[in-house]
């Protein structure tokens, strides 16, 4: 019996360092555009996230007693998200200005050449 709680936790550690992993690899997709795990903005995004999540479930444990975040606390992890939402969405956009530009281009001529 101690084999089988023995085997049932090294598979649950298993799949946690697994989920682990998985989190750190998408998260490095998503900030770095790449598979750079050890990226300084891996670090700090993680640290928002761990403050964030801290707050969205106030009723998991309500005796904690502690106290609310400051204000600058706050402001301080809504910009690292505002930060990785403006690096990332600012690529989506010249790319669509680029294709805009390219369309206005094969619109201008295909227009030209059936006058």
């Amino acid at each position: 019996m101690p084999s089988a709680i023995a085997a049932a936790i090294a598979d649950l550690v298993a799949a946690a360092v697994k989920e682990r992993g998985i989190n750190v690899a998408n998260a490095a997709a998503l900030l770095t555009d790449g598979a750079d795990t050890k990226h300084p903005l891996i670090s700090q995004w993680n640290s928002a996230q761990r403050f964030f999540l801290q707050w969205t479930h106030l009723d998991r444990n309500p005796d904690a007693g502690r106290s609310l975040p400051t204000d600058d606390e706050v402001r301080t992890n809504i910009r690292v998200v505002e930060d990785v939402i403006d690096v990332r969405t600012a690529v989506f956009f010249e790319n669509l200005s680029a294709v805009e530009d390219i369309l206005n281009i094969a619109n201008a001529t295909a227009t030209e050449e059936t006058e």
